[in-house]
């Protein structure tokens, strides 16, 4: 996906809501959880049907590991 690298360069995306072929599931979700947890954020224009993401700034998080 584009969004990663868009949101770091300008800040802010808009993506069309995903569909239209026959191939199968695709599942875009885990991608939006990720870009959420990294600090985006994900409203839906119904009125353009896209995805209006942004972000001042991408940030990684560390996770602590359970042994």
């Amino acid at each position: 996906m584009l969004i990663g690298p868009l949101l770091a360069r300008f800040g802010k995306a808009v993506i069309s809501k995903p569909g239209g072929d026959k191939i199968g599931r695709r599942r875009l979700d885990t991608h939006f959880i990720g870009i959420r947890n990294l600090g985006a954020k994900f409203n839906y224009n119904a009125k353009l049907e896209a995805y209006e993401v942004s972000a001042e700034q991408l940030r990684g998080r560390s996770e602590e590991r359970r042994v």
